[in-house]
């Protein structure tokens, strides 16, 4: 399973993603679009994606959360005025669960 996650709101130049980039060990949770977890937390590690893999995860983030990605989009364009950087995208891969 991999888990797919575009960073658009907060940019490459923020502390999370150096974090990433640093140690790409991280935990997730399956979570509704406002943020709330909906799923036991899992421990991971992110691959931070540019590019053209960047675009196949915003269109299945497109196609997945239509007007309200959009929005997210916005957000986007005014966090590079604000000089936070390009938006990211994390491929999160979940470690094996152990019983």
């Amino acid at each position: 399973m991999v888990c797919l996650y575009s960073d658009i709101a907060i940019g490459e130049r923020s502390w999370k993603v150096r974090r990433l980039l640093a140690e790409p060990r991280c935990a997730f949770a399956a979570s509704d679009f406002a943020g709330n977890p909906r799923a036991p937390w899992r421990t991971a590690t992110a691959e931070v994606v540019r590019g053209p893999q960047l675009r196949v995860i915003r269109r299945l983030l497109r196609a997945k959360y239509g007007n309200r990605f959009r929005l997210f989009v916005l957000v986007t364009i005014l966090g590079r005025a604000l000089g936070h950087g390009r938006g990211i995208g994390l491929v999160l891969t979940p470690d094996p669960e152990f019983p």
